[in-house]
């Protein structure tokens, strides 16, 4: 670890301090035009439950790096976490599954080079156009 910064360990039991700071949390809730005022104690209790959320889901993604024989947590093993469980579903847009470039290159190669999977049609292709030129005669007749 860095010199001079120590872990926080976590809180077995709520004794009305909080690791996230409690006036960084008031000011993202006056953010919402549809929160007129936000009472201290509703503040605390939020400020809790995004702590527990947070170790919920540190603790998930610690699961998939101890697979891993690995001691740090990564964002692929967030990702995979969000990916796994239900319950975090919800985060599968903001944490998504990584994507190798390699992947993703012979993915474009693909494309560029006009290969189609079964039953796949595009606008360019041939049998789009032909699907197109079919309809349109049926048409004129």
């Amino acid at each position: 670890m860095p010199y001079g910064i120590e872990p926080i360990p976590p809180a077995d039991e709520i004794n009305g301090s909080t690791a996230l700071p409690l006036t960084r949390v008031k000011r993202i809730i006056k953010l919402d035009e549809e929160i007129g005022t936000c009472s201290s104690s509703a503040a605390f209790l939020v400020t809790v439950a995004a702590e527990m959320f947070i170790q919920y889901l540190a603790k998930q993604g610690y699961k998939g790096a101890q697979k891993d024989r690995r001691k740090n947590l990564q964002y692929k093993d967030l990702a995979n976490a969000v990916a796994a469980l239900d319950t975090l579903e919800f985060l599968s847009d903001t944490i998504p599954r990584t994507v190798p470039y390699k992947k993703i290159a012979t993915e474009r190669t693909k494309k560029a080079s006009g290969e189609l999977g079964a039953g796949q049609m595009t606008i360019n292709g041939g049998r789009a156009e032909w699907a197109w030129e079919c309809q349109w005669e049926e048409e004129v007749k």
